[in-house]
């Protein structure tokens, strides 16, 4: 929680880096810390770290981060790649809210 506060709130990067690097260490397979140091990562421009990261929060809880790693290809530009990851979320929940990452009807 902290690594996202200080990422989301405060801004601080690198104090959010630090956090989120120690609850990796205290509790590596949690999905949701991968997950968000992933969105640290794509907000820093660290792109292939980032898709990396919430991957691995996928694999670890593929319900609860099911977009994610569509939503960190198109950051990175790596659209069409983007669009692939994003077709299986919209297939398990087409009434889900719109993500950054859904591509739009006739993609």
């Amino acid at each position: 929680v902290m690594g996202l506060v200080k990422m989301l709130y405060d801004y601080d990067w690198a104090g959010a880096e630090s956090a989120f690097k120690l609850a990796l260490e205290l509790s590596p397979s949690s999905a949701d810390v991968c997950d968000h140091y992933g969105w640290l990562c794509w907000s820093t421009g660290r792109y292939d770290e980032a898709v990396e990261l919430v991957r691995r929060a996928r694999e670890l809880d593929p319900l609860a981060h099911r977009s994610d790693v569509a939503a960190a290809l198109l950051r990175a530009g790596r659209f069409e790649e983007a669009v692939t990851e994003a077709r299986p979320s919209i297939a398990f929940d087409p009434t889900a809210s719109p993500s950054p990452a859904r591509p739009r009807r006739g993609s």
